[in-house]
């Protein structure tokens, strides 16, 4: 199965750009979209009644997650394109961000029906100097997480969920106490503080026991940050979160937002973490993938997770193998690890035209779980 080098691209809206942003792949003639249903939180200020005092509520607001490929010729363009259209240089609007990944699986020629769109008449504020984090937890533990993240300032997270696989069999007794439900919670964060957000979730999710989760940070090629995380009054003709988007597109970096206070303690700085990994994420038809992840399980993968998505776009449409309902399963996996299931799932009949699964690789530049002594 031939390799082929890609740019991915993630944009997370709110649910009233979807149709605008789905009308618009199709005028660019984006062959493969995936839309998976999610929402965001953010912090509401509440007055007391009666009182000169406020307090904050979480509140959550309905997010679609749109992920689609892109030869890398195409990337500047379109993520400019993207973001002067979706007007995401405003607070609240939603994010975009674009990684390094190889795919395998794809037709010859499916892209050679993609557009170019006009250069924009301004430069669009990417930013290069971002990683992505995932955070797998147990379920009704997502909201509790976010608005850790969100009190600390780190940015705005996204939430949807999944099924887990895998650990909870290796457990022993502990397994009851462990749901297959998952949420897993997505940010962005800054380069420079990401050992910091990174050991503030470890700690605050617990993450170092058994059972409570799974974190993994991956790099980022270019991207913008929704940088609204408060609602509330407004006292000046600009709100703060205005102020640091624009400060951020005349920088192009948001190194200048570095904190001063640490996330964790100097003793939460010695946690053991996982490296040099890769994300093996399967994409396939709904209820197919999960005897390929058990193929990972054998080659030694410590777990996956299933999560259900929408696949729209003309490479769906026109084959008869592949329906709109899919399913998406990623394991993080060591190298030696990685090579033996690559190699398993290549002999198998997971490309075939029945099956006609996509295996996407890339980079995970450090992970952490619970690790027994």
């Amino acid at each position: 199965m031939k390799p082929e080098k890609l740019i991915k691209v993630t944009c997370i809206l709110s649910n009233l750009l979807s149709d605008t942003f789905r009308k618009e792949m199709e005028n660019l003639g984006i062959p493969l979209l995936f839309v998976q249903p999610s929402r965001s939180v953010l912090l509401k200020e509440k007055r007391i009644i009666l009182d000169y005092r406020t307090s904050t509520l979480l509140q959550e607001f309905r997010r679609d997650i749109f992920r689609f490929y892109l030869p890398k010729k195409f990337e500047l363009p379109i993520l400019s394109h993207l973001i002067h259209l979706l007007e995401l240089n405003q607070p609240g609007r939603g994010s975009i961000y674009s990684e390094d990944v190889t795919l395998f699986g794809l037709p010859e020629g499916i892209f050679s029906s993609l557009k170019i769109p006009a250069e924009p008449k301004r430069k669009a504020p990417l930013l290069s100097d971002l990683v992505g984090i995932n955070c797998i937890v147990q379920r009704g533990e997502g909201n509790i997480l976010g608005r850790s993240v969100l009190e600390r300032g780190i940015s705005v997270p996204t939430l949807f969920y999944g099924r887990g696989m895998g650990l909870r069999g290796k457990l022993g007794i502990l397994r009851v106490t462990i749901s297959l439900e998952k949420e897993i919670l997505f940010l962005t964060a800054q380069k420079q503080d990401s050992a910091d957000v990174i050991n503030f979730i470890v700690h605050n999710a617990r993450l170092n026991h058994p059972g409570k989760g799974f974190i993994y940070m991956f790099p980022l090629r270019k991207g913008t940050m929704d940088t609204r995380i408060y609602l509330g009054r407004t006292r000046h003709l600009a709100s703060m979160e205005q102020i640091i988007t624009a400060i951020d597109e005349l920088k192009q970096a948001s190194d200048w937002r570095r904190k001063t206070i640490p996330f964790a303690s100097p003793r939460n700085r010695r946690k053991r973490y996982l490296k040099s990994l890769l994300n093996y994420t399967l994409l396939g038809n709904e209820g197919e993938t999960e005897p390929y992840v058990k193929m990972a399980m054998d080659a030694g993968a410590g777990g996956a997770t299933l999560s259900r998505l929408q696949c729209l776009g003309k490479f769906s449409a026109e084959s008869t193998s592949r329906s709109a309902a899919k399913e998406m399963s990623t394991l993080v996996l060591n190298r030696e690890t990685s090579n033996i299931f690559q190699e398993k799932l290549e002999t198998s009949d997971f490309f075939e035209e029945g099956i006609a699964g996509i295996l996407e690789v890339s980079e995970v530049e450090l992970a952490s779980t619970y690790l027994p002594s």
